[in-house]
């Protein structure tokens, strides 16, 4: 089994199986989604159970939300409702240099 072992200058920060150290880093999903040109925002981060939301690109839109949450339906909902056209959604993958960044922060 792969272990990480990270530090910073003189201090452990993180000691363990690679799997765990993401399961600890990732204290909340994300959600790309994709529409047809820009949207707004502010709509996407009163959805229910939405923590962040961020632009990521030209119609390309980060959703965070606490783990285990599954806000597609209520996206899709609100695209609809909004005029939006959704090109597509899925669920990111936190990255190792991801984890290592959030345990060296």
């Amino acid at each position: 089994m792969l272990a990480g072992r990270h530090h910073q200058p003189g201090r452990l920060v993180a000691d363990a199986p690679v799997a765990e150290l993401a399961a600890r880093a990732a204290g909340e999903t994300v959600l790309r989604a994709e529409f047809e040109g820009a949207v707004a925002t502010a709509p996407l981060a009163a959805l229910s159970g939405v923590r962040g939301v961020e632009t990521a690109g030209p119609g390309v839109v980060l959703i965070r939300t606490a783990p285990g949450t599954d806000v597609r339906a209520a996206v899709s909902r609100l695209a609809v409702e909004q005029g939006w056209l959704l090109l597509g959604l899925r669920q990111e993958q936190q990255s190792l240099e991801a984890v290592f960044g959030e345990l060296t922060k």
